[in-house]
């Protein structure tokens, strides 16, 4: 039996806490129609089943607890069809020194399981910036720790 463009809104939040975009864009793709959709939306954001703001806070935490910079929160955050504002308030609430620890805390745990590699220091830059922190977050991390193998 097809399921209503309202069941398989709430299947996809019951899985996990998601954007506005990306139920919009999941339930495109999945056929129901442009109205259907927008009906579905508002009711969902009535009821607050749907709420970016609740989304972001949620979503910044958790990737945060991953170890993610937040220049890599922030991209993924408008690759799930975010609002910029939404966005740049997210980006306001992280603390630079949090950013820092994060990093230096990344950093000492790779330094201890490849610090004897060759090319240490550069691979250890490369790691953190895909990971998401800025080159001055990076330099400041790799600077409070000893590095086993500067080249």
């Amino acid at each position: 039996m097809k399921k209503t463009p309202l069941e398989y809104a709430l299947n996809l939040l019951k899985i996990r806490d998601r954007s506005e975009g990306e139920v919009r864009q999941k339930m495109k793709l999945k056929g129901f129609f442009v109205e259907e959709v927008e009906v579905v939306i508002a009711k969902l954001k009535e009821t607050k089943l749907l709420d970016d703001a609740r989304f972001v806070a949620s979503y910044v935490r958790s990737q945060q607890n991953m170890g993610r910079g937040i220049t890599r929160i922030k991209f993924r955050l408008k690759c799930l069809k975010i609002d910029d504002d939404l966005i740049k308030e997210a980006a306001l609430e992280v603390s630079s020194e949090d950013e820092e620890t994060r990093a230096q805390d990344l950093a000492k745990r790779w330094m201890t399981k490849n610090g004897t590699k060759e090319n240490a220091k550069e691979k250890l830059i490369r790691f953190l910036m895909v990971r998401g922190f800025d080159y001055g977050t990076v330099k400041d991390a790799i600077e409070s720790i000893p590095l086993i193998h500067d080249s």
